[in-house]
């Protein structure tokens, strides 16, 4: 059986708040989920605990099944100064046309935000259809 994590996506002036870990490997805010606790409150305890921001609004985006996780990705609305905590040493902000975090990132934080941003794209279309 997979691990249960909560995955934030938070943006911060514009760029995604990501999360360097010990091993240098750049992922998405988040965490284990508890069995005493829902999604939702992982995703509010791991932003605060990761990044040190205070959830202010939590919206269930969608699954994602990688190798070791199945994620339940959230999009954050937050407050606070972003600052790395617990097992983050350092922040990262990812900008959709800067590749250079590309190379550092887990397989799983990549195909999350490519997913974030395709329905993004997607939404952001006229036609309300995928416009490629």
């Amino acid at each position: 059986m997979k691990r249960q994590r909560a995955t934030i996506i938070v943006e911060v002036d514009g760029k995604i708040l990501l999360v360097e870990n010990r091993g240098g490997l750049i992922l998405l805010p988040g965490g284990g989920i508890n069995p005493q606790e829902s999604g939702l409150q992982a995703a509010a305890r791991e932003l605060a605990e990761e990044t040190c921001l205070t959830a202010d609004a939590l919206q269930f985006l969608f699954s994602h099944e990688s190798q070791t996780n199945w994620h339940h990705v959230f999009h954050a609305s937050a407050s606070g100064t972003p600052l790395a905590g617990d097992d983050a040493v350092a922040l990262q902000y990812f900008d959709q046309d800067d590749l250079t975090l590309s190379g550092r990132m887990s397989a799983a934080t990549r195909k999350i935000l490519d997913r974030f941003l395709d329905s993004r794209s997607a939404s952001d279309c006229p036609c309300n259809a995928s416009c490629g």
